[in-house]
């Protein structure tokens, strides 16, 4: 006799197709601009059974069909023969992963259960970088960056009440907005 329950039976479909075009022009030996751009089709496809329903009945489909336009602009300028400075601003999209939009019971090593969010969308980000790098020598290398993104509906950890051993279940929502900034040094 089968003794798990339904939750344990899931599928995931996931075909993204992406073409992209990038032009790369150099109006001096001081300039280099590189636009681009890439569109992408994200269909996702997600069967599951609910814990409420029986080994042998039917899956439920979570299916999403997504067109996403994902430009990007780089312009470096050469300062002298050991420094350039670089600008880039670019969207890209964050993709939730499986246990946080799969809305079924999971159970981790440190015994929390994590439920997820069948309505968390993927995030857009806005990215904007500035660079400075100097060469000291032709081995050596010394970089700052600045940077900033904009993350719309970016995904969060949080918690709901449950009826487990420890009254809580970890489950993901979709924030408005999330703002990052900081400051990278290479060498």
């Amino acid at each position: 006799r089968e003794g798990s329950t339904s939750e344990y039976k899931n599928n995931l479909y996931q075909f993204v197709n992406a073409g992209y075009l990038n032009i790369n022009y150099k109006p001096s030996e001081l300039w280099d601009i590189l636009v681009g751009g890439r569109v992408e089709n994200n269909i996702n496809i997600t069967r599951y059974k609910p814990i409420s329903v029986g080994i042998n009945d039917p899956f439920v489909n979570l299916t999403k069909n997504q067109y996403y336009v994902l430009p990007s602009l780089t312009v470096k300028r050469v300062l002298n023969e050991k420094s350039n400075i670089r600008f880039a601003a670019s969207k890209t999209i964050t993709r939730p992963i499986l246990i946080e939009y799969m809305p079924i019971t999971y159970i981790n090593p440190d015994n929390e259960n994590i439920f997820g969010n069948k309505n968390l969308t993927n995030s857009e980000n806005y990215n904007l970088d500035l660079k400075y790098e100097v060469f000291p020598s032709s081995k050596e290398m010394f970089a700052v960056n600045l940077f900033a993104k904009k993350i719309d509906k970016a995904i969060e950890r949080s918690y709901i009440a449950s009826g487990n051993s420890n009254g809580q279940t970890i489950t993901f929502f979709n924030a408005k907005t999330a703002n990052l900034a900081g400051i990278e040094l290479e060498g």
